[in-house]
């Protein structure tokens, strides 16, 4: 069996074999754009585990070469570095480090190595998701700069400047702006128009992919819960994929970027802010659940309050969205164990 290590890149990729018993017989660089080169050299080395960085673009790589190996392997580039003990850092050098990682078995060794794929609905699902906050995001800031430009004027506007109540505000008080702002806002307001429909347009695909067979159950499941509705139970799904790869809660919170900092030496341990790491979409839609489950559900409100009190409304709302994420951690998993769990007013019942 072959061990190889691939240093991705947008232009070039660096490869380095090696052999069953540890020596290095071929280190080449490969251009992205030679596919039939790419095919011919995995072809001639399937019998072996690849490894390679995760980078935002490796979907191409990871396409056409999965078929082709026996094992590919997607591997957190973090992880990697722990394994270089300050070595210059080269292309080649880090190729060749990955093919002694997966040499020295260090992928089955250490699951933090491992990064998860999803596979191509999964994907679909993800990458709808996650472009229609980013359409989101930009129509909140162009809606937010259409608003500057009334209160600059002494005008309070709408509270939500939605592409009809915004026509209408500017020809009512067309002649309070200068011919600059009316400039400026004819083209803002194109932009919302514009921002409005791709977003319905996205909420429309996402609900072709999420009713597909293989996520209608657990789409449901999700969105029982008090506080997550069609776009967050989305998100929450394409984010995780499978809620059973995590055997326990504290790994998916982890996951979620939902926990502590742990600072510790010796007798001495403290903990900071969340770590934060993982997807930012799925830690906004589990806070806005959170919010939403607090303004909605007494139990969940209850359990707020107690938490508040002790360390603030923000901690508090954080902790929330923790605990929706394992309570649907819990539904899953009790699922595959044959154990029923309903979500009642009054939280989790088995």
């Amino acid at each position: 069996m072959y061990h190889i290590g691939v240093d991705l890149h947008k232009d070039s990729l660096t490869i380095a074999v090696m052999d069953s018993r540890g020596n290095f017989i071929k280190v080449t660089r490969i251009n992205t754009r030679c596919i039939h080169k790419l095919e011919e050299f995995f072809k001639e080395f399937n019998d072996s585990r690849v490894l390679v960085e995760a980078v935002g673009f490796y979907h191409w790589f990871w396409d056409l070469v999965n078929p082709l190996v026996k094992e590919l392997v997607l591997v957190n580039a973090i992880e990697v570095r722990k394994y270089s003990l300050g070595e210059p850092k080269t292309d080649y050098k880090d190729a060749r480090k990955l093919a002694e990682v997966s040499f020295n078995n260090e992928v089955n060794r250490n699951n933090s190595l491992r990064v998860y794929v999803p596979d191509k609905e999964l994907r679909a699902l993800r990458e709808a998701t996650r472009h229609r906050h980013q359409l989101s995001r930009t129509l909140a800031y162009t809606r937010n700069r259409f608003r500057r430009y009334l209160l600059k004027n002494n005008l309070p506007g709408p509270k939500v400047l939605t592409p009809d109540l915004v026509e209408r505000w500017l020809k009512g008080f067309e002649d309070r702006f200068s011919v600059f702002q009316r400039f400026a806002l004819r083209q803002l307001q194109d932009q919302i128009i514009s921002l409005s429909r791709q977003v319905k347009d996205t909420d429309r695909l996402i609900e072709e992919i999420i009713s597909l067979d293989r996520f209608k159950e657990v789409k449901e499941r999700v969105a029982s819960v008090t506080g997550i509705g069609n776009v967050i139970a989305s998100t929450i799904i394409a984010e995780v994929g499978d809620f059973n790869r995590f055997s326990t809660p504290g790994q998916l919170a982890s996951f979620s970027g939902l926990v502590p900092r742990v600072f510790q030496s010796a007798d001495e341990c403290r903990h900071g802010r969340i770590t934060k790491q993982g997807s930012g979409n799925l830690r906004w839609v589990l806070q806005e659940a959170a919010w939403c489950a607090i303004r909605n559900n007494t139990h969940v409100r209850a359990i707020f309050n107690r938490i508040a009190r002790r360390a603030g409304k923000k901690k508090a709302s954080c902790a929330i969205a923790r605990k929706i994420l394992v309570w649907l951690w819990g539904m899953e998993r009790s699922r595959k164990n044959g154990v029923r769990i309903i979500y009642l007013s009054k939280g989790w019942q088995k």
